[in-house]
């Protein structure tokens, strides 16, 4: 009985194997779900199921699954003898090649700004810029380092080992009608019975192992961090510049006040150049978390915008 099992098995996988690889992408449709149903690719079971566990969300790609499927029985016949079986079935897309790109590699957070003793002039470098963009992307949620999506794929893959548990009963209804020639009369005969079936299949989609169902929306948001990246770089970037040009026009302002000897206080546009420094650095300190003004009360002194009680006389 086994043997007999076993055959039928054998005779599932090869017809799986054929059916999936008449089947080529380049010149042959994808076909429905009704086509496979008709064409015996898939059972009810499979439609039910992968519209319960959630599968099929997404479209998968041309050529079919890899799977194995391990199915067991036990049935009871209708002269009262039990019947106990199994079998493997293996599916393998030939006409499925899946070639894994390798993505390319993250680089690592900029470093912080080096010290820049004294006041300088121009206190706008590379490594200043670099260290303010990374520190506005961790402030943001959106860090260079992709890892966590990087974990979410494999974690996606190897949900691959862990199989489709199924579980049905099936109610079988024996009715014959024969006739009995055994005696010098032939008599007309019938019976009916029923018995019950149970079926348990565990099934592994190894084909998740390379590519996994979610990829498409994993590399969607991929996309989508790296966009807002660029977009919150070039934001910090114009606040940088605008700091920077700010702060030299309030140098500037404060070299002509002294030149021209003004009465104590502040001039118009001393006042005015204080208060764009104000804004990008306001800007700057929100992007970055506050990391900004740290980084400016340590390396660059600036003179307050607001004249003191002493300056205006008072």
């Amino acid at each position: 009985m086994l043997l007999r099992h076993a055959w039928v098995g054998l005779v599932c996988v090869f017809l799986s194997l054929g059916g999936e690889a008449r089947a080529s992408p380049a010149h042959a449709h994808v076909k429905s779900a009704e086509e496979r149903l008709i064409d015996g690719d898939i059972d009810v079971d499979d439609l039910v199921g992968r519209a319960t566990v959630g599968r099929a969300v997404l479209p998968r790609a041309p050529g079919g699954d890899t799977w194995v499927s391990l199915v067991g029985y036990a049935k009871e016949t209708a002269i009262g003898e039990r019947e106990l079986g199994g079998m493997v079935v293996v599916g393998l897309p030939l006409d499925r090649i899946v070639r894994v790109s390798a993505r390319p590699s993250t680089g690592a957070g900029a470093a912080a700004a080096a010290a820049t003793d004294g006041d300088a002039a121009l206190a706008m470098t590379p490594k200043l810029a670099r260290a303010c963009v990374a520190e506005a992307w961790r402030a943001a949620g959106v860090a260079v380092d992709d890892g966590r999506l990087d974990t979410i794929v494999s974690r996606a893959r190897w949900a691959a080992l862990l199989p489709e548990a199924r579980l049905r009963a099936i109610r079988y209804a024996d009715e014959r009608l024969y006739t009995d020639a055994t005696g010098d009369v032939s008599r007309l005969r019938d019976s009916a019975g029923a018995n019950l079936g149970l079926e348990a299949r565990l099934t592994w989609r190894f084909d998740r192992l390379l590519y996994a169902d979610d990829e498409p929306s994993f590399e969607r948001m991929r996309l989508d961090r790296h966009d807002a990246r660029t977009r919150i770089a070039a934001k910090v970037l114009d606040a940088l510049f605008h700091w920077q040009r700010a702060w030299l026009e309030l140098r500037w302002a404060q070299a002509a006040s002294r030149e021209a000897r003004e009465a104590p206080g502040r001039s118009r546009d001393e006042i005015e150049a204080a208060l764009r420094v104000m804004e990008a650095e306001a800007t700057l300190d929100v992007l970055t978390s506050g990391w900004f003004s740290t980084w400016r009360s340590q390396r660059v002194t600036l003179v307050s915008p607001i004249p003191s009680r002493a300056e205006q006389g008072l």
